[in-house]
């Protein structure tokens, strides 16, 4: 039996050896190196695994050193293919890059997947994602209990602080419930965080509550300083902690903590809230019955573990028709609080952009594939008598196979490099382009996630242009190939699929070119919209007062800095507005005719524009009828508006 094993490896060997021979080694170089490597084995199925795992590895080898002489004959060719690839696989790797920043990865926010966003719509006057009032926020925080750990409000503003040596300092600060920092999972680095007796929280229903005050003064709220913040101005100091902020008020927030550093608000534009506030402060919340108008918080809860947002769409829906029922102005205007998951609320304007580029990028790759498949095919008709002689001295059909598809990888591993680095300088440019309102897309990165995830775009490219030309060179005609001396089989055999990838590379081409004429035919109409005004030479910045002014004071102020703007040469008027046109920023007043008078359902909601005359001038806005402001129309108890010519018409 033994030696009809030995004699079986023996004619295995040799076997082996013949290919060895076959690959160009010399006769004694073929027999030693089978035999240095797989003479010692002490089974026969160890000998043939061995010996067919090294030669598969020498021939994978062998392969793609041929495959670099090839493409180092032929830089054009291999330049062409690999930038065709790059192209492909740089804009996908670009765009997954961007689906898994804002799609794909959960918000930086404790257990984010049961963090939702309340907002309330007045479905009879389309007024929808709109804030909740102090009153409606108590309401909602004391009634969801059963589906809700807790909610938490926020606010942005922009407030002046006033330093020890005179100097004045416009910050970015946030009102916030004192329970904010804990229910979204940021941590307090230095000193406190706030407690639930800092917002004066207050569960009776009362007209008024009165503040708290020690000494016959009011005591200001306590603050808490951002990371960055308290490195600018304070040196990273724990001295700061116990400091007051001077903002025209004695003596001002006193500064309690200092938060972790990278924490930031993400809200879409519309929410109008600051990403990254400077000073964070604990809001005054009660049941005073004069802000139940007064809508300024936005509103973020935290479902309890295990509950659904339908229950608690059902449950926060029972408070809204309480509500109803209790205020006539939510009857008629048929208040509703909706829910949604804060991630979908984030990204919902921009999912559509982003499936546009998605689809976008997968038909750029699938065009870049079929035109390398077909410059392979027309490479490899050039080859064609090279692989019927390597066929005929013995090369099987895997051989060829195996050959094509190595030249395949290699272009496409070099392909994915390149795109790699146009993928991270695009995305780069991405980074300094997008709006600071879109934070997400500020953040996109090239992460650890995408890498893992790149080599796959090169192998799935390397198999969609790789695999048609590997099966047809792996039947060449022997015959015909050997006796012909210059027309090339290949191209004649391989006519209908070259048609058929030609016309793939067309229709793909098409569709790509009539979604970006789609696109570029928006942007243009976009470009060509009329806003209203003349934007053209607009200059505008923020203007706030220090401490609380009188009237008059104000007044004074405001023609002081008309005065000082108009005396800049170059300045031909100035005029003021609150919020600027287009801010994405959106003040609901109620009107109606006379009808809404006595029937208050039909009142309708408008957005407003508190200006000063000379407004409509300095914007160069047509006027269709009446007049536009004058002094006379700045005096106290007098009220004059202008409407456009959408109210116009509903009137």
């Amino acid at each position: 039996m033994e030696r009809e094993i030995d004699a079986e490896l023996h004619s295995h060997i040799e076997m082996r050896v013949e290919d060895n021979l076959r690959a160009g080694m010399s006769t004694a170089e073929a027999r030693r190196n089978a035999l240095l490597r797989f003479g010692n084995r002490t089974t026969l199925k160890e000998n043939i695994v061995a010996i067919d795992s090294a030669l598969s590895v020498e021939r994978l080898l062998r392969n793609f050193r041929y495959a670099i002489r090839q493409f180092a004959r032929n830089p054009l060719f291999a330049a062409t293919v690999i930038s065709t690839i790059a192209l492909g696989i740089g804009a996908n790797i670009g765009v997954f890059s961007i689906v898994h920043s804002v799609l794909l990865r959960p918000l930086p926010y404790k257990n984010s997947d049961r963090l939702v966003v309340a907002y309330g719509d007045m479905r009879k006057r389309n007024a929808t994602d709109l804030p909740f009032s102090s009153p409606d926020f108590l309401d909602l925080r004391n009634g969801a209990k059963s589906t809700f750990e807790g909610f938490a409000g926020v606010e942005t503003d922009r407030m002046l602080l006033e330093h020890a040596d005179g100097s004045v300092e416009q910050v970015r600060s946030a009102n916030i419930t004192p329970n904010f920092f804990g229910l979204m999972g940021a941590r307090v680095i230095l000193g406190r965080d706030f407690r639930e007796a800092d917002g004066l929280m207050q569960t009776q229903t009362a007209d008024t509550v009165a503040p708290a005050v020690a000494g016959g003064g009011r005591v200001s709220p306590p603050a808490i300083l951002s990371y960055d913040y308290w490195q600018r101005h304070y040196g990273g100091s724990s001295a700061a902690i116990g400091q007051h902020l001077s903002s025209g008020t004695d003596p001002g927030p006193e500064i309690v903590g200092v938060l972790a550093p990278k924490f930031e608000l993400l809200f879409p534009p519309i929410a109008d809230v600051e990403r990254l506030p400077d000073v964070w402060i604990a809001a005054h919340l009660n049941y005073d019955v004069s802000q139940r108008k007064t809508m300024i918080y936005r509103v973020i809860g935290r479902l309890k573990d295990g509950a659904s947002l339908a229950n608690a769409q059902s449950e926060v829906d029972g408070i809204a028709a309480e509500l109803r029922r209790a205020f006539t102005i939510m009857q008629t205007s048929d208040w509703h609080i909706e829910l949604q998951p804060m991630h979908q609320y984030l990204v919902a304007g921009l999912k559509p952009s982003i499936f546009a580029l998605m689809g976008a990028a997968a038909f750029l790759l699938l065009i870049g594939c079929a035109n390398v498949a077909n410059l392979l095919l027309v490479r490899m008709s050039l080859r064609e008598r090279e692989l019927a002689v390597r066929t005929a001295l013995g090369g099987g059909r895997w051989d060829l196979i195996r050959q094509v598809l190595v030249e395949a990888c290699l272009l496409a591993a070099t392909g994915t490099l390149l795109g790699l680095g146009l993928a991270w300088a695009g995305l780069w440019e991405l980074s300094r382009l997008a709006p600071l309102s879109e934070p997400l897309l500020r953040n996109v990165r090239i992460d650890p996630t995408v890498l893992v995830f790149t080599p796959l775009f090169g192998l799935s490219a390397a198999l969609l242009f790789g695999a048609v030309p590997a099966f047809y060179v792996s039947r060449p005609d022997l015959m015909a190939i050997l006796r012909t001396s210059g027309r090339n089989s290949l191209i004649t055999g391989g006519r209908i699929l070259r048609s058929s990838l030609v016309v793939t590379e067309i229709a793909l081409s098409f569709a790509l070119l009539v979604g970006a004429g789609l696109m570029l035919r928006s942007f243009l109409r976009l470009e060509n919209i009329d806003p209203g005004f003349e934007a053209h030479g607009i200059l505008t910045f923020q203007v706030l007062w220090p401490g609380q002014p009188n009237p008059q004071k104000q007044d004074a102020l405001m023609h002081e800095v008309q005065d000082s703007l108009r005396a800049i040469p170059g300045v031909t008027a100035v005029t003021a507005a609150s919020p600027f046109p287009l801010a994405d920023q959106f003040f609901p007043i109620r009107w109606g005719t006379e009808q809404a008078m006595s029937d208050a359902s039909k009142f309708q909601a408008a957005d407003f524009q508190v200006v000063l005359r000379g407004y409509f001038e300095t914007l160069r806005t047509s006027l269709l009828a009446g007049r536009t402001f004058t002094e006379a129309d700045n005096v106290d108890g007098g009220f004059s508006a202008i409407w456009n010519q959408q109210i116009s018409m509903s009137a």
